[in-house]
């Protein structure tokens, strides 16, 4: 399973709960510049929509999952 990492506000995937997700998969934990990147979800869509993958995250990455599985996410 692929494991796409989405980490909030100036934030960053520790390598603890690396490991755990590492446990289930191969991760990916692209670093997302929320603040001076104003296309940071769309860009985040583009790179991962044609990948199989099991999205987590926390506090903005989670609001990105959240749009995308509810279809919100529109350009």
């Amino acid at each position: 399973m692929n494991i796409l990492y989405l980490h909030g506000l100036n934030g960053s995937l520790k390598p603890k709960k690396r490991n755990i997700l590492e446990a289930y998969g191969t991760v990916f934990a692209p670093s997302i510049d929320y603040q001076n990147n104003p296309n940071a979800i769309l860009w985040l869509y583009d790179s991962y929509k044609n990948k199989e993958n099991s999205p987590f995250g926390k506090s903005s990455g989670l609001f990105f999952k959240s749009q995308r599985d509810s279809g919100q996410l529109r350009y």
